[in-house]
């Protein structure tokens, strides 16, 4: 239900409007979203191994969900590319080499970047599918089929 209410834009919650919600699920503070899948799967208490292909598809998976919700998407810096600050969570007084954006980095990631860069070029192209501006409009538009025994 939360992810549901975000892409709706939160008009059921706290909104008059999609445009008053800022969706995102990276953000300078706090961890990164890479030291979150980190964090997470650190201290899970299962013999499933996680890879960094994994820790991309789950990149793709929250992008996804964030470029194409109702809503100002929000993306951090470095976030199409896994940016780390190793681990740490509040990173305001850590120095560079802690909070730099090591540009290399989009190389390593660049089948990443081009996903998220496709997103936004999506969600450019098609204002009228993800940039509503009316509860309305958006309850009108939007139907979740949650029951399709698929």
């Amino acid at each position: 239900d939360l992810i549901k209410r975000g892409i709706l834009g939160s008009i059921d919650e706290f909104t008059d409007g999609p445009l008053e919600t800022i969706n995102y699920i990276e953000c300078h503070d706090n961890r990164t979203l890479y030291d979150q899948f980190v964090e997470y799967v650190t201290h899970r208490n299962d013999s499933i191994v996680y890879t960094e292909t994994d820790f991309e598809r789950m990149s793709r998976l929250g992008a996804l969900v964030v470029l194409t919700s109702q809503g100002v998407p929000f993306i951090q810096m470095g976030q199409e590319m896994l940016r780390t600050k190793g681990g740490v969570e509040n990173s305001y007084s850590s120095p560079d080499s802690v909070n730099m954006v090591r540009w290399e980095w989009k190389l390593k990631r660049l089948s990443v970047v081009r996903y998220y860069q496709g997103l936004i070029a999506l969600r450019k192209a098609h204002p009228k599918l993800f940039s509503m501006t009316d509860a309305a409009t958006i309850r009108h538009r939007i139907t979740f089929y949650e029951h399709l025994n698929l």
